[in-house]
C-alpha cells in the first residue's frame, strides 16, 4: 500500500456539485465547516492517486515544515473515495478536488457546502492534463490554503485579547494575542509572555534595538542577538541553565513582509544550555526605518510528547499580526 509522511489515508473519492447544494449556499443556510487546523480533505479517485498525479501531490503536500525537530508536513491530508464522500465530509473546511472531466480547469471556490470553506478544484480531460495543472498551480495553491487557515485561526484563538505590555505601549507595537498568554517580563526594551498547559508551553518575547550596521540589515546578527537575549531572560529549571540556539542545525532565514513592514523570518531549533530541553522557534525581525530601530518578535514551543506543527502555526499567526506605529510613545 502506498503511504506518504504526514498524510492520513482514510478513503478515495469523486466530488459532485448539486443544485440543492447551490440553493443552500444562495439561501445562506450553509452549516459551519469542520476539521482541525491545517487539515485538508483530498478528493481523488484511486486510479489517479496510484499514478503520477499521486506522486506530484505527495511531493508537494508532504513537504516537511522548516525548523521542526521531527518531520511534519504542513498539512494533515485525509484522502477519501467517491463512495464515501457523504454530506458530513462535504462540511470539511479545506477540500482539494482532483478528477477527470470533459474540460481542463482549475477553480478556487468559497463556501460551497459549508462556511468558512475553501475548495480547490483540478479537472482534466486526461491524467496528463491533471498532472500539468498540479505541477503549475499546486505550490501556489498551498500558500492560499495557508493564508486561508491563518485568517480563520487568529479570530478563533483570540476571542479574549490580552492587555498590552508597557513595552508594547512605549514602542507603538500592536499584537493580537490570546488571553491565555500571561505577562512574565516587562521592561522598556523587552517583554516576555508565557502560555502553559499540561502538554505544552508556548512563549512569545519581543525586544528592541537600534538599527545600525550592515549585519543588522542583512540578518547576520539575528542569532547572536537572540542568544544574548535568551541567556538573560529565558532561564531553565536547573541552576545556571539558559536557552540558546541549537547551532548544529543552521536556522533558515528568509525575507518576508509583516503588515507592510520589511522583515526577516528565522526558523530553527533551541536548546537549554546545562539541561536537556529543546524545541522549535520562529523569529521575525521587523525593520522600522522611520524610527531607525529593529523590533524582534519571537515565539517558541516546548512540547516533548506531541506534534508541534499546529502550536508553531498559532505562534506564527500571532506574530504576523504585528503592527507598528511610526511615532512610539515617549512615556
Amino acid at each position: 500500500m502506498r503511504k506518504f509522511s504526514g498524510f492520513s489515508l482514510l478513503f478515495s473519492l469523486l466530488l459532485v456539485f448539486s443544485c440543492q447544494d447551490d440553493l443552500k449556499r444562495d439561501l445562506g443556510l450553509l452549516p459551519s465547516s469542520s476539521g482541525s487546523p491545517l487539515e485538508l480533505l483530498l478528493v481523488i479517485s484511486d486510479d489517479l492517486f496510484s499514478g503520477q498525479s499521486g506522486d506530484v501531490i505527495i511531493d508537494e503536500l508532504g513537504e516537511s515544515v522548516e525548523g521542526l525537530p521531527q518531520s511534519e508536513s504542513f498539512l494533515r491530508v485525509v484522502k477519501v473515495a467517491s463512495k464515501d464522500f457523504k454530506p458530513l465530509l462535504k462540511r470539511s473546511k479545506l477540500i482539494l478536488l482532483i478528477e477527470k472531466d470533459t474540460l481542463t480547469a482549475r477553480s478556487l471556490l468559497n463556501n460551497v457546502w459549508a462556511k468558512p470553506q475553501l475548495v480547490l478544484s483540478y479537472k482534466g480531460k486526461t491524467e496528463a492534463d491533471v498532472i500539468r495543472l498540479l505541477a503549475k498551480h499546486l505550490k501556489e495553491d498551498k500558500q492560499l490554503l495557508r493564508e486561508f487557515e491563518e485568517k480563520q485561526l487568529l479570530p478563533r484563538i483570540t476571542k479574549q485579547k490580552v492587555l498590552p505590555s508597557s513595552f508594547m505601549k512605549k514602542n507603538g507595537l500592536e499584537l493580537t494575542m490570546p488571553a491565555s498568554f500571561e505577562l512574565n517580563t516587562d521592561r522598556d526594551d523587552i517583554s516576555v509572555f508565557w502560555s502553559r498547559n499540561l502538554r505544552s508551553d508556548q512563549c512569545i518575547m519581543m525586544y528592541i534595538r537600534p538599527m545600525n550596521g550592515d549585519a543588522s540589515l542583512m540578518g547576520g546578527d539575528i542569532i547572536s542577538v537572540r542568544d544574548s537575549v535568551c541567556k538573560l531572560y529565558i532561564p531553565g529549571e536547573m541552576e545556571g541553565s539558559y536557552m540558546t540556539t541549537e547551532h548544529e542545525y543552521n536556522p533558515a532565514i528568509v525575507s518576508t513582509d509583516v503588515n507592510g513592514i520589511y522583515s526577516l523570518e528565522a526558523r530553527g531549533l533551541w536548546k537549554l544550555e546545562g539541561d536537556f530541553m529543546g524545541g522549535p522557534f520562529i523569529n521575525y525581525t521587523l525593520f522600522d526605518e522611520v524610527n531607525e530601530r529593529i523590533i524582534t518578535l519571537e515565539g517558541f514551543v516546548y512540547a516533548p510528547q506531541i506534534e508541534k506543527r499546529n502550536l508553531m502555526f498559532e505562534l506564527e499567526c500571532i506574530l504576523r499580526s504585528a503592527k507598528l506605529k511610526h511615532s512610539p510613545s515617549e512615556g
